[in-house]
């Protein structure tokens, strides 16, 4: 212990309480260095557990944030859907549409047609008639 060199004529004039006491001192400092492993790897496993956690925390809040963003995706693509929709019906309430080209009408207007189903013009709540030679016609652009 300590650096020191017993030699033979030192192990037999040791009383076997000399022998005692030093046993005894190496099973309180091998209880103490057991005791401080021990403290200490409990502290790093918690440190670990705790680091452990804050990843698995971030991990379930990126994949939440990844779904929020599907959902708003889904909902803004709803949105156009139900835009381009309201735009048609829209489009479809003002205007009329015939051979490729859209022909704005009054409200209340009733769309007129020749015998072969073809549109000939409107005519306005007044009784006013107006013919499609008379109109101007947008095209898709």
């Amino acid at each position: 212990m300590g650096g020191k060199t017993f030699t033979l004529a030192d192990i037999t004039s040791m009383s076997q309480t000399h022998s005692y006491d030093d046993v005894n001192v190496g099973r309180v400092e091998g209880a103490q260095a057991a005791n401080t492993s021990i403290t200490d790897s409990v502290k790093e496993n918690k440190v670990g557990i705790i680091a452990g956690m804050a990843g698995k925390i971030g991990e379930i809040a990126g994949n939440i944030g990844v779904k929020m963003g599907l959902v708003g995706q889904g909902e803004g693509n709803v949105g156009v859907k139900e835009g381009q929709a309201a735009a048609t019906t829209s489009m479809d309430e003002t205007y009329y549409h015939y051979n490729n080209m859209y022909y704005k009408l009054p409200e209340n207007a009733i769309i007129t047609m020749n015998v072969n189903k073809e549109f000939t013009g409107y005519m306005t709540e007044g009784g006013e008639q107006v013919m499609l030679t008379s109109m101007s016609g947008l095209d898709q652009g």
